[in-house]
């Protein structure tokens, strides 16, 4: 997995339950300011069923 991969997915992880985040923000907090586009191809390419924190 790519550095830019584990950097979302520890992102979203550290979101608590109920939070919201856009896709902008997580790119952000990543350390790949203006990213939003590619943390949303990142995130809609999850297989089917994952169990990502954050996503469901």
């Amino acid at each position: 997995m790519d550095q830019f991969l584990m950097q979302i997915f520890a992102v979203i992880h550290q979101i608590p339950k109920g939070n919201v985040c856009t896709y902008g923000q997580i790119a952000k907090l990543s350390g790949y300011p203006g990213y939003a586009r590619h943390v949303g191809k990142a995130l809609g390419n999850l297989p089917e069923g994952s169990k990502l924190h954050g996503i469901e």
